[in-house]
């Protein structure tokens, strides 16, 4: 069990890498559960090691999460591929909760080293990563180019922020 998870874990480095698509993946709901587990573990890690965030961002967080991918699904849907579903999902949420852990552990390690100036600019880079890691995801599981791609996750970024901001509206002082 441990060596399959390791292998899991892995392979999502390789997505993150940008080396390997969402077919390598096994499709498999268990691999998709046992993703949205670390995804939800990753936003409660992030949400107490950073400051500024609480447990309503982390529940407005999961909205916007699963709005976003039921919109993936339904491109795959609309692009005739939602055979693939289960995999470009289990892809997407594992890869994140990755990025997500990274994000929370480089704030924990980096802020005392170089300062929380400094971190907030590395973490927001990791942040900016996932963009280009779901576009190559979502290109790869459509059979299109990465651009194309690139444009559906800069697409459900924008729309992710509209959710966002329509359930959180930005305070006014």
């Amino acid at each position: 069990m441990i060596v399959h998870v390791l292998a899991l874990l892995k392979t999502w480095f390789d997505i993150i890498r940008l080396r390997k698509g969402p077919d390598a993946v096994p499709r498999s709901p268990v691999v998709l559960a046992l993703a949205v587990a670390l995804w939800l573990a990753s936003g409660i890690a992030f949400v107490l090691m950073i400051e500024g965030f609480d447990m309503k961002d982390f529940i407005v967080g999961i909205l916007t999460g699963v709005t976003v991918l039921l919109c993936y699904a339904a491109i795959l849907n609309f692009c005739g591929k939602a055979e693939r579903t289960i995999q470009t999902l289990s892809a997407i949420v594992g890869c994140g909760a990755l990025l997500t852990f990274a994000m929370a552990a480089g704030n924990l390690i980096l802020v005392p080293l170089v300062g929380a100036g400094l971190t907030g600019n590395i973490v927001f880079l990791i942040f900016l990563w996932s963009v280009p890691v779901e576009g190559h995801i979502i290109s790869r599981a459509i059979d299109r180019h990465f651009l194309f791609g690139l444009a559906l996750a800069l697409a459900a970024l924008f729309f992710q922020i509209y959710v966002d901001l329509a359930v959180n509206p930005l305070e006014t002082p």
